[in-house]
């Protein structure tokens, strides 16, 4: 028996966030991606990542930075 894969528009749901996502798909969806390479290599890492930068770049700019430490003499 063959497992079955995720189809193209549930991953993308998935990949992007969507929270309107059934809790039962969602936990098959997460169940299968730990077994699955192949599947986890259709998420494809880069768009994901650029997705997160590109929300986390405005909140990055306004958060406050810890200063520099001093370097040990």
């Amino acid at each position: 028996m063959t497992p079955r894969h995720p189809s193209e528009q549930l991953l993308r749901r998935y990949a992007r966030g969507d929270d309107d996502i059934a809790a039962d798909q969602l936990w098959a969806v997460e169940s299968h991606l730990e077994t699955c390479a192949p599947c986890r290599g259709r998420l494809a890492p880069e768009p994901i990542a650029a997705t997160v930068w590109a929300d986390l770049a405005p909140l990055i700019d306004r958060t406050p930075q810890m200063p520099r430490a001093r370097a040990w003499r």
